[in-house]
């Protein structure tokens, strides 16, 4: 009976040691856990932290430039053609016709985070593209100097400084966002036609008739 007893006595220890052994090593798992999910959200935040503290220059490199070899003009315009077109480029006087998505350098709205800010597409207006007279039209200087090598069928990518866009001055347009004074702006722009006959010159050389009227010719 004293053996028995004593086994028994044993066998109660052995298991409430492993029962406090037990008990204590999933308390260990439950902090070891709610460590990690701290160190995961810590984490989280300064990753958020760090992406708010960037400068526009940093995120433009990164977002936009990204592995890509931009060609970069003498005035700081930086070119990417993503297709090279075949057709005409376009000359002084000429009619163009050209899709084109734009954006600006704001990269801290849910959505734009990798893209900066839309502003504008021209397909969201539908299929027609916008036309306007190379040369003559008033259009940001960034333009002027990026279509000029571009061929019809070809899609470039723009990245364009403040001095070859819309410089100091906050731009406003309705129905759209709109853009901060000094901001850089990107463009991607596909050159849908170049038409240089002879009658559309002419065509657009004729004053509309309402102008007759309105210009002093004395």
């Amino acid at each position: 009976r004293k053996i028995c007893l004593t086994i028994c006595l044993t066998i109660l220890a052995i298991s409430f040691e492993l029962t406090n052994a037990f008990t204590l090593s999933s308390a260990i798992v439950v902090v070891h856990k709610n460590a990690d999910a701290v160190l995961t959200k810590q984490s989280l935040s300064a990753s958020a932290d760090d992406a708010s503290n960037t400068s526009p220059a940093e995120r433009r490199k990164k977002y936009w430039e990204k592995d890509i070899v931009f060609e970069t003009s003498g005035s700081g315009l930086m070119t990417n053609d993503i297709v090279v077109g075949d057709g005409d480029s376009p000359a002084e006087g000429d009619l163009i016709s050209v899709h084109y998505a734009g954006w600006y350098d704001s990269f801290k709205e849910e959505g734009y985070e990798t893209s900066g800010k839309k502003f504008d597409n021209s397909r969201d207006r539908g299929d027609e593209p916008l036309q306007l007279i190379y040369g003559k039209a008033q259009i940001i200087e960034g333009w002027n100097e990026g279509l000029k090598s571009m061929k019809v069928g070809g899609k470039r990518e723009f990245i364009i400084p403040p001095n070859l866009g819309y410089g100091d001055k906050e731009v406003k347009a309705p129905g759209m966002p709109s853009i901060p004074a000094n901001s850089y702006l990107r463009f991607e722009i596909e050159l849908v036609e170049v038409d240089n006959s002879m009658l559309t010159k002419f065509r657009l050389a004729i004053p509309a008739p309402s102008s007759l009227f309105e210009k002093s010719f004395f």
